[in-house]
């Protein structure tokens, strides 16, 4: 919420989570705790979080930040350009981009096999 530009390019070398949310969404802010804990790991070669607030300006993200105590990167996008540019349409959405920048993985959220793989559940395959 710094208010200093962020680019993917420019964290090439490590693991993203990049979400998408918004700051009034219930799901979202449910996954808080995780995230923080995900992103606490960053510095120890685990992944590094990143948190689109969809449709929020710096003061709304702000408040997001300080109301669920986030320790993660949350990056305002009020008028939702980055949110089009992924084709977003629901949230939380989430997208893992490896360290030289691919995708790999990318999905709606509230499918919860993300949510269990990124928490250390398993997930049972059904054929």
């Amino acid at each position: 919420v710094s208010g200093s530009t962020v680019r993917l390019r420019d964290q090439r070398g490590q693991d993203i989570l990049l979400v998408f949310g918004t700051t009034r969404c219930p799901h979202c802010a449910s996954k808080v705790e995780l995230l923080n804990q995900i992103d606490s790991e960053a510095d120890r070669g685990g992944m590094r979080v990143l948190f689109v607030a969809l449709g929020a300006d710096k003061e709304m993200s702000h408040r997001f930040v300080q109301r669920n105590q986030i320790r993660f990167q949350v990056l305002p996008d009020p008028y939702r350009i980055t949110g089009g540019r992924y084709r977003i349409h629901s949230v939380p959405t989430a997208f893992v981009i490896d360290p030289e920048g691919v995708i790999q993985y990318s999905g709606v959220q509230d499918g919860q096999i993300i949510w269990n793989l990124l928490s250390g559940e398993s997930i049972h395959v059904v054929h």
